[in-house]
């Protein structure tokens, strides 16, 4: 058996031509693509950033293969395509790539709607990485930008449907993006409008550093997959997809951030010892992350993993100022504050615990009646914030959370991959906090949508509007009851 599996890996081109001509398909027993429009974009985000995105399995397939197992194409793809692997283990990931390259017309599942995605260029040259990643449905203000180049280029979106396009269309694109902001600026230079020559100028040079970026992903980025040979017996390929579906070590960012705390004297681990008996009663496993999320939010508004790597001792991080220079800043300077932070953040996740849990405040009476365990991190800090502002504007704080609160459990907001949705939560409620007209947009979407919300239809217990109703039919058994004002 020592040709039995072969490791290797392909740029992002190839996989890119492989996807278009539909050489790797889905075998019968997989479960359907079930990605949200979000986790699609933080897949495109890890990929344009440069992250591991993980080892693709795939079985080298033919014919007798592809029928026995019913393959089919995956999520979207028309025609009959080229069949060539068998995907055991990153249909989602190979689906998701699929999907934001090639942005088929086709909705999402569980969507009325077709997606697509795109980059904010400006925002993603001045490292605003968290707001750079867009997607939306197919609008038909939308349809006229896709349609329209200079229209993309001059509110700076590059669609991702153009890696999919192939031939010339990436560097036309490209060369034509930075062509239309030369002229602008040769347009302001003649009408004597220096501020404006100097604007276009420097979105000239963005567009020229955006498409060398382009050039070195698509054409260095590395999908690595392991091939097994394609004469395996079909039943040795089932029991290793079974193995890889069912077991795994769990390695996380609070794993790695344990082992980078060890040489400057902290043990992360024995700290988490301590924390977990106050904060039983949650079913999850990610809880040690969570309170380095909790940390994270309230020290940089941030917690998405890669800004957790900044809470280490003397770590620096790269801020940029307003005038668009950049700077160093520490955030943790010991690890005296570090456990001081830590020992805050278990408090403030304790807290929102018990107050979730209470039967007169938000009714989630137990951990399986709580509509969301991922909103905890972000919850824990806005109540921990909500703390902080002066006296006179805590009640008022604390009725704004409980508005944001219900507006997200009845919108499904944190259904999906949830760290920049925690920090744009945070950063909207605290301005909201501290002015009346600066309401998130969430707030008047969830007047709009739960006009529409058909209740009769939720009867599937753990989702979060069951779970979201069973929790309000407990606060109103409280009020019956005089126990609640």
């Amino acid at each position: 058996m020592k040709d039995a599996q072969k490791p290797d890996h392909k740029n992002l081109n190839m996989l890119v031509n492989y996807l278009r001509d539909g050489r790797y398909v889905i075998p019968d027993f997989q479960r359907a693509f079930e990605w949200k429009p979000w986790d699609i974009r933080e897949l495109m985000r890890s990929i344009f950033l440069d992250y591991y995105i993980g080892t693709l399995l795939l079985w080298k397939g033919k014919k007798d293969n592809f029928d026995a197992f019913s393959c089919e194409q995956i999520y979207g793809y028309e025609g009959s395509g080229t069949p060539e692997y068998i995907i055991l283990d990153g249909q989602q990931r190979l689906t998701a790539i699929y999907y934001a390259f090639f942005a088929p017309d086709i909705a999402l599942p569980n969507r009325s709607n077709r997606f697509f995605y795109f980059i904010h260029v400006d925002k993603f040259m001045a490292e605003e990485y968290d707001e750079a990643f867009g997607y939306d449905w197919m609008t038909r203000r939308w349809d006229k930008v896709f349609k329209d180049r200079n229209a993309q280029f001059a509110s700076h979106i590059f669609p991702l449907a153009i890696i999919g396009a192939g031939g010339w269309d990436l560097p036309n694109w490209v060369q034509d993006y930075e062509k239309f902001w030369i002229e602008r600026a040769k347009q302001a230079e003649d009408s004597g409008d220096i501020s404006a020559m100097q604007s276009s100028n420097h979105n000239a040079i963005n567009a020229k550093n955006f498409g060398e970026h382009l050039k070195g992903i698509t054409e260095q980025y590395q999908i690595s997959y392991i091939e097994l040979d394609r004469n395996i017996a079909p039943d040795k390929v089932c029991d290793i997809f079974t193995q890889i579906n069912s077991r795994g070590i769990r390695l996380d960012a609070f794993d790695l951030i344990n082992a980078l705390l060890k040489p400057k004297g902290l043990q992360l681990k024995q700290m988490w010892r301590e924390a977990a008996p106050r904060l039983e009663g949650v079913e999850t496993e990610r809880m040690n992350v969570y309170i380095l999320q909790v940390m994270s939010i309230l020290r940089q508004g941030y917690c998405s993993p890669k800004y957790l790597y900044f809470l280490l001792p003397g770590q620096e991080k790269s801020v940029r100022n307003p005038d668009g220079t950049r700077r160093k800043e520490v955030l943790i300077p010991d690890i005296a504050d570090f456990s001081s932070r830590w020992n805050s953040a278990v408090d403030a996740l304790e807290d929102a615990i018990k107050i979730l849990r209470h039967p007169q405040e938000y009714g989630a009476v137990t951990s399986s009646f709580l509509p969301y365990v991922s909103i905890l991190p972000v919850f824990a800090a806005l109540r921990s914030h909500a703390k902080r502002i002066p006296t006179a504007r805590q009640l008022d704080a604390r009725r704004k959370l409980r508005h944001w609160y219900w507006a997200s459990v009845f919108t499904n907001r944190y259904s999906g991959s949830v760290e920049s949705i925690s920090a744009r939560d945070f950063l909207d409620l605290k301005a909201w906090f501290d002015d009346d007209s600066a309401e998130p947009p969430l707030i008047a979407e969830f007047v709009r949508s739960f006009r529409n919300l058909d209740l009769r239809k939720e009867t599937k217990r753990g989702t979060s509007v069951y779970n979201g109703i069973f929790n309000l039919l407990v606060l109103q058994g409280a009020r019956d009851c005089g126990l609640h004002p």
